[in-house]
């Protein structure tokens, strides 16, 4: 049996209209309420194809965050051995700067504003290399591709995650508080599941064979 169809923008705003028919939600509200749950969704999100990394040379205290970054998963440094840094709150990580002034190794991080800072702060004579693993904002359908065929990781496996988040912000726009409760209990059960599957995958892994003899083992 062939799999059903992938979805995309166009398709999504189709399903919205299909769920919303007897209601009074133009185009630009479907957008919007999209933009919305996208949002909503890249707060909650915790799956590992959330995530992404960065790397560069730090040769002050500032890093400049992505404009996608959500929130850290590690940050370390990229030597032999590997230096995993410390989050400290900004108001600890200033208390302390007079406490750690080596610039050549780095301990501590923080986020300040739109920049991760680093504790003691590197030099230009001092530089260090990072590795910087985050989650990643979710990338909106709305802008992606052409004649309406964007689509992103999230919408091509989880169809309806994405439609009960945008059925429960069309909800609140309706102001229909009996659906908008349906569709987010739909919707947190969902979000429960995938995070479950995604920590189970974290952590043990998909199946995969180990040769014993002529024959393999799934293990």
């Amino acid at each position: 049996m062939a799999d059903p169809p992938a979805w995309d923008y166009a398709e999504l705003k189709a399903q919205i209209t299909e769920y919303l028919i007897n209601d009074d939600v133009d185009a630009d509200a479907q957008e919007a309420i999209i933009l919305l749950a996208e949002a909503e969704l890249s707060r909650r999100l915790s799956s590992h194809l959330q995530t992404t990394t960065i790397s560069g040379t730090a040769n002050s205290e500032s890093i400049a965050l992505p404009d996608d970054f959500i929130e850290p998963v590690t940050f370390y440094l990229d030597r032999t051995p590997k230096v995993v840094l410390t989050y400290l709150p900004p108001e600890v990580l200033r208390a302390n700067e007079e406490n750690y002034t080596d610039a050549a190794n780095p301990v501590f991080y923080s986020i300040i504003g739109d920049n991760a800072v680093l504790l003691p702060a590197p030099t230009v004579s001092s530089t260090s290399n990072y590795v910087l693993e985050y989650l990643k904002a979710l990338q909106t359908v709305t802008t992606i591709g052409i004649n309406e065929a964007g689509t992103n990781w999230l919408l091509t496996r989880h169809k309806d995650i994405y439609l009960y988040a945008c059925l429960a912000q069309a909800a609140q726009y309706l102001n229909d508080p009996v659906r908008g409760r349906e569709w987010e209990a739909r919707l947190d059960r969902l979000l429960a599941q995938l995070s479950r599957n995604a920590t189970r995958q974290k952590y043990r892994g998909p199946a995969t064979t180990q040769r014993i003899g002529a024959g393999a083992k799934v293990i």
